[in-house]
Parts: structure tokens; sequence; C-alpha cells
């Protein structure tokens, strides 16, 4: 459905001369992906909102979008699993492990220097959806790697100004969630050369 309407505004756009014939595809999967995230991001405002959590849960959004858009990481084989696994993750992070992170902030600093070393390590996976050439993968390692840096530091910062202590654990998690991924990525060898 998503990949038919993706289709749709494409040619509508071609239609309207915006784009060139052959950069279609490109618009096609551009816009398919932005419906994605936004049905992807509406649903877990939902379930945050629901929940009580909705500004912690758009900090821990930002952190992990950023992020991921340069460290990339583990992708579900369809958007169907992506949504599952993204909302299965997102409950079982505020039901089991955000209360018992709320009680051990040691845990939670551990995890988050963890997340950076991952990041640190690794950088970026090139998923074969991405396909960067030697100089993106390069140019997206480093980002990933400055990006996690300025991400913890704000961490700290935010932590020393006596910001909740929710916001925290929210913002920590987006950083330590995209560095499962990357880890994940590495391990089940989904990445590409």
């Amino acid at each position: 459905m998503i990949y038919n309407l993706a289709n749709i505004l494409a040619k509508k756009i071609l239609v309207y001369n915006l784009i060139k014939n052959d950069v279609q595809e490109y618009y096609k999967y551009s816009i398919q992906i932005h419906i994605e995230r936004f049905i992807g991001f509406s649903l877990l405002l939902f379930i945050s909102v629901f929940c009580g959590l909705m500004y912690e849960t758009v900090f821990f959004y930002i952190f992990f979008s950023y992020i991921r858009r340069y460290s990339g990481g583990f992708h579900a084989s369809s958007f169907g699993g992506c949504i599952f696994c993204s909302v299965t993750i997102y409950l079982v992070y505020i039901k089991i492990l955000y209360p018992i992170l709320l009680q051990d902030i040691l845990l939670n600093m551990f995890m988050l220097v963890f997340s950076l070393f991952i990041v640190l390590i690794f950088g970026a996976a090139n998923h074969p959806n991405m396909h960067w050439n030697m100089e993106e993968y390069a140019m997206s390692r480093n980002i990933a790697r400055v990006v996690a840096i300025i991400e913890v530091n704000c961490i700290i910062l935010l932590f020393v100004l006596g910001v909740s202590y929710s916001y925290i654990l929210f913002m920590s998690f987006g950083l330590t969630l995209s560095a499962i991924m990357l880890l994940l990525v590495k391990i089940i060898r989904q990445d590409v050369s």
C-alpha cells in the first residue's frame, strides 16, 4: 500500500514536470521512506502519549534518528517487520528496562559508555539499501562517531544541569539502541563491503 502511494505521488510529480523521468525511481523510493518514517514515528508517539511519555519519546527519537542516519544498522526485511520490531523494542524499554534504569543510574551510564565504544569502534554499517561507495562509507563512519561523541556530551551536560532523569534515560536509549542495531548488523553480517 505504501509502495503504491509512493508510486502515485512520484507519477504526479513527474506529470507536473517537477522531476525528470530518469529520476522517478529515486523519488518514489524517497517518498516511500518518508511515509514509512512518518507512520513509525506517529505510532510511537501515539503509544508514548498513551503511556504519558510523549516528551521523553520525542527526545529519544531525535537522538536515535540523528545517529542512525549516519551509523546505519540492522534493517528488517519489510516495513511490517520494522514496525513490529520498533513497537516491541519500545514497549520492552518503557515497561521493563526504563523502570529499572530509573533506579540504577550506574547501569544507564555503563550502557551509555558501552554504546559510545560500539559506535567509535564500528562507526557505521553499509546496508545493501544504502550501498555507499568507499568514500561515502568512510564519511558516514566518521560523522557517526562525531555525532555519538556530541550526543554523549549533550546527555552529560543536561544531566549536570539537572534536566529530569527520565529525559536523560530516553536520550541515552536513543544512542544505545543505535549502537545495538549497529552491533547486530555486524554480528549477522547484514552489511556489505
